[in-house]
């Protein structure tokens, strides 16, 4: 079985640290076709990622070890691989899961608006 360690390493090439800057919501580049992801935004130690059936996870660099979460938020920058780090690092390491972007939204005090939030296709 895996380590965190080895898990890691599979995703080293996308690691750097997360800046404490906040990202606005993006859409998630999906270099390589066929992720599971739609959008995410980075606001410090905080990692928000909506999926394309619209739940919305949390995930924080505490809950998740420093190393995971610096690798999956390169590769949100990056536009791939963010799905593959969040299956083998991140797992069920969530602080929250959301319905959806409106869930998301009242949870965390209406930061979607004026955000550039993108819309769902």
């Amino acid at each position: 079985m895996p380590t965190p360690e080895t898990r890691a390493a599979a995703c080293r090439h996308h690691s750097v640290r997360a800046s404490g800057a906040v990202t606005p919501w993006a859409r998630y580049g999906n270099r390589h076709g066929g992720s599971g992801v739609r959008a995410w935004r980075l606001e410090g130690d905080l990692l928000s990622v909506e999926f394309v059936d619209g739940a919305v996870y949390d995930y924080r660099r505490r809950d998740v070890g420093a190393r995971a979460f610096d690798a999956a938020c390169a590769a949100a920058r990056a536009g791939r691989g963010l799905s593959g780090c969040i299956s083998r690092l991140l797992r069920d390491g969530y602080a929250a899961r959301y319905d959806d972007r409106r869930a998301w939204s009242a949870a965390h005090g209406g930061r979607e608006r004026g955000s550039g939030w993108p819309e769902a296709k």
